[in-house]
């Protein structure tokens, strides 16, 4: 290499005793060309992959046709599928970096990375797999590589995430069959980046959809450390019945996490104490204090759905998008296909809040201000979980 040849030769030209000027000189520059000089050595950072510019997935492309396999699958028996496809993939990370033995990988959402969203420290290994990045995401990365009191920092690539649905990746979740004691949460996605009608996006990273994770799905201690650290979880909104918490005072996440128990009643919605319920589990969403919220019943299908449904037609997310996110459950454990007859029973008393070519967000909103949600609560959850500037730069596979 070139700069080995120059570093090389003009340390001979200089001596013993010009031979820390040069080393000086040759640091001063590394950052500008990726390379630094060591006491005898010069380290060198190359970034492999992501290839700069690429499209990167984070879920098995074919995941449309798995839900389209799965909803036609006959004879599951007790309606269970049992073994859970809803996996994300990580991006993979690697590079080459000669003459150093630390790296430290930096992942920003800007080129100045003053909006760093990863930071790993990687010893002995120049590659790493990162999960749980935001869908449809431009991000740059690069690495500082350091050998002693010397490091550089390498040029700087840039990837796009596709527009995939943003599963989470919990650790430490068991591939045993359901229903494995001990299995951890599963169905844990971001609720947000899908596209609006009226313009924009959902915004990722500030409501969260999954099972519970205090009884048949139980959170590791690296678990919980994601909950709390990495999405910063702040509101536990439990939709499970009152059997199912007994004894329970808080949220297994913490005492210091907003824990709200909402026992609604899944597609039975339309009673006087439902009525109630659904009121006040949509209220949560109004209030930017209690972002970023998980919420979830047992296994994160069916009240969840509902939930989830309703929040995405009042926001005017696209509708084939919405339908698609409650299929999505049929990636996990339970089958879940939009004809399912208690669903399209429990949409069709939603249609009755409005005309027949009515829109969704329409008749949801009409439902939600009947049972009680003010059209000020109304305004404030599109405020906060509509993202009205965000563009969709990638579509989904077909």
């Amino acid at each position: 290499m070139l700069y080995n040849r120059l570093y090389a030769s003009a340390c001979v030209q200089a001596g013993e005793k010009g031979k820390s000027l040069i080393a000086r000189f040759f640091f001063a520059i590394a950052p500008f060309i990726g390379v630094v000089c060591g006491a005898n050595s010069i380290i060198t950072v190359e970034l492999l992959t992501p290839l700069n510019n690429a499209s990167v997935p984070l879920i098995d492309q074919d995941w449309k046709e798995k839900i389209k396999l799965r909803d036609e699958q006959k004879n599951v028996p007790k309606g269970i599928n049992p073994v859970n496809l809803a996996y994300p993939l990580p991006v993979n990370f690697s590079w080459t970096a000669k003459n150093a033995s630390d790296c430290i990988i930096e992942i920003a959402k800007d080129a100045e990375f003053k909006q760093i969203v990863k930071r790993h420290a990687v010893r002995n290994h120049n590659q790493v797999e990162i999960y749980n990045l935001e869908s449809d995401q431009v991000y740059y990365w690069h690495i500082i590589a350091s050998h002693g009191e010397n490091s550089v920092t390498s040029e700087t690539k840039t990837f796009r995430t596709k527009n995939d649905p943003r599963l989470i990746y919990v650790p430490d979740v068991t591939e045993a069959p359901w229903p494995t004691k001990g299995f951890g949460p599963v169905n844990v996605r971001d609720f947000g980046g899908k596209t609006v009608v009226s313009g924009g996006k959902t915004r990722q990273s500030l409501a969260y959809r999954g099972t519970e994770f205090d009884n048949v799905y139980t959170l590791s201690p690296r678990g919980l450390e994601l909950f709390r650290d990495e999405l910063k979880i702040k509101t536990d909104l439990d939709f499970r019945y009152p059997a199912n918490v007994a004894g329970r005072t808080h949220s297994a996440m913490g005492e210091d996490i907003n824990w709200i128990h909402i026992p609604i009643n899944a597609y039975r919605s339309f009673t006087p104490e439902q009525n109630d319920y659904f009121r006040d589990a949509i209220r949560v969403f109004a209030n930017k204090e209690n972002y970023p919220i998980y919420f979830h019943c047992t296994g994160g299908v069916d009240r969840t759905g509902e939930i989830a449904f309703l929040l995405n037609a009042v926001c005017d997310v696209d509708t084939e998008e919405n339908f698609l996110d409650y299929e999505i459950s049929s990636l996990c454990f339970f089958p879940r296909k939009r004809t399912i007859p208690y669903f399209t029973a429990w949409q069709a008393k939603i249609s009755t809040f409005g005309k027949p070519d009515d829109s969704w967000k329409t008749k949801v909103e009409n439902y939600l201000l009947s049972i009680g949600v003010t059209a000020e609560e109304i305004a404030s959850i599109r405020t906060i979980l509509v993202d009205k500037d965000a563009m969709t730069h990638s579509k989904q596979e077909p």
